[in-house]
């Protein structure tokens, strides 16, 4: 665990190592530049809502209701 904290590998870093090459290829031919997270054949979880998150959201909707 120590070494693989050091030096990753397997699956994941080898997907980042091409996403890094594809971004840089397409960024050198466009115009609209795309971080290397787009190139990403395996996307990362998105992280679950909390509760907290979820009461955040109503309240910026419940805002937006009170201004009409």
């Amino acid at each position: 665990m120590a070494y693989y904290s050091l030096e990753p590998w397997g699956e994941d870093r080898a997907d980042l190592r091409s996403a890094i090459i594809a971004s840089l290829i397409h960024n050198s031919h466009s115009k609209q530049p795309r971080p290397p997270k787009d190139f990403l054949a395996f996307k990362p979880p998105k992280p679950k809502q909390t509760v907290a998150d979820m009461i955040a959201l109503c309240k910026q909707h419940a805002g937006v209701f009170q201004n009409l």
